[in-house]
């Protein structure tokens, strides 16, 4: 993950250069004596903050998201696509019959 975040964090500051932004890197973001409603991240540069306030929990809710979007069982829901006359066409009679079967499978 510090990888990725390096990469993205040398593209933001790319874009920035770009686009005449500065981008204050010395600068840690504020932080609150006791903070109640969200973390408060005691980091040493905006980097390291922004990697772990922003970057990990984003990455983590994408990843969550996809692992419940497409679980195992809404995987096998994809294979009923053998149904669709296009497919049933464009496939020999022999992959339909096995697919078919295979699902058949799986339903009982």
């Amino acid at each position: 993950m510090n990888a990725s975040f390096k990469n993205v964090w040398q593209r933001a500051e790319h874009l920035a250069d770009q686009l005449g932004v500065e981008l204050n890197i010395r600068r840690i973001p504020r932080r609150g004596g006791s903070q109640i409603y969200r973390a408060n991240h005691q980091m040493n540069s905006a980097e390291e903050y922004y990697r772990v306030a922003i970057y990990a929990p984003l990455l983590d809710f994408v990843l969550t998201d996809l692992r419940e979007r497409y679980s195992a069982e809404t995987l096998e829901a994809f294979e009923l696509s053998i149904f669709i006359p296009e497919n049933i066409v464009r496939i020999s009679p022999n992959e339909n019959s096995k697919s078919i079967q295979s699902l058949c499978c799986k339903v009982k």
